[in-house]
């Protein structure tokens, strides 16, 4: 650790912070939490460590469930189309702003079917054409 001010490990942060470690690598790697890579000891051993300036600010900026910005609600809703128009209804009813629709619709599972059919055809033509190659005798 280093000598000038706090900082903390994965462990510890997660431990400060009340979140997974597994959470804190994922930001760590997704560049969403600055470290520095620290020696341990004389072995070629790493470690990453976070200052304790950088743990409060992305604290205080970071939010642990973040709003999408995709246009994409969190929530899915498996319904028949008699709740689908009841939901819709409440919805309404207490002016709430979300937009309720069908999540797969069908000429989607239709592009997406006829796009995976293609690439499998395709594939099984390039598999076809290498196994062949690979049978033909080696001129000499």
């Amino acid at each position: 650790m280093n000598t000038n001010s706090k900082s903390y490990s994965i462990k510890s942060a997660a431990a400060e912070l009340n979140l997974s470690e597994v959470y804190i690598r994922r930001m760590i790697q997704q560049g969403k939490l600055p470290t520095v890579k620290a020696q341990v000891g004389d072995s070629e051993v790493w470690r990453h460590e976070i200052s304790a300036e950088v743990l409060e600010a992305w604290r205080k900026g970071a939010s642990v469930h973040t709003v999408r910005t995709d246009g994409r609600s969190k929530f899915t809703l498996y319904a028949t189309a008699a709740e689908l128009a009841a939901i819709q209804q409440l919805l309404t009813a207490n002016s709430i702003g979300a937009v309720v629709e069908k999540a797969n619709k069908p000429e989607d599972v239709k592009r997406r079917y006829a796009k995976s059919k293609i690439r499998r055809a395709a594939k099984k033509a390039a598999l076809k054409a290498v196994a062949q190659s690979a049978s033909k005798p080696v001129a000499k």
